[in-house]
């Protein structure tokens, strides 16, 4: 009994924090008060994070599905010395890109066959990434540089 009234409670919390957007499967199933801190952000490990990224990244491909978008991943899983080459030719400013923890995930895409990275769809796609979750980032909002290939959870 008091195992299903956590898991209530967890639902009950994630979705104060980030409203009905937020699928119930995606929230932690056993919720106590030391796992939400006074600003109701998740306190979670990097396994837990990486559990919901990929939970969210199926809803995003299904969604991109029912919008008419195809899509090949780009790139996911970044290692230490690719960021670093990365920062050294300029493809990126920091070493603090969230590929390194597998929190990010780049995307092609295609719409009736041909490749685009700037198509109303992507920004629809956008859109509803975030929509998701508070945590949720699409580089296509991203101030320092435009990057609609880019999602990631920012945790």
């Amino acid at each position: 009994m008091a195992n299903s009234n956590s898991k209530r409670n967890g639902q009950k919390i994630c979705k104060q924090m980030g409203g009905e957007n937020i699928d119930p499967s995606d929230c932690p199933g056993n919720s106590n008060s030391n796992k939400f801190n006074q600003n109701r952000d998740i306190i979670m490990k990097l396994s837990e994070h990486q559990q919901i990224f990929s939970k969210h990244i199926a809803r995003l491909i299904r969604h991109a599905e029912l919008l008419g978008i195809d899509l090949t991943f780009g790139e996911a899983d970044r290692t230490e010395y690719q960021q670093k080459e990365y920062v050294r030719l300029k493809k990126s400013k920091t070493m603090h890109s969230n590929h390194l923890r597998r929190f990010a995930v780049d995307f092609n895409f295609f719409i009736n066959g041909k490749l685009y990275y700037e198509h109303e769809l992507i920004t629809q796609l956008g859109k509803y990434w975030e929509s998701i979750d508070p945590l949720n980032r699409w580089g296509g909002n991203f101030k320092s540089i435009k990057d609609n290939p880019h999602f990631e959870r920012n945790a």
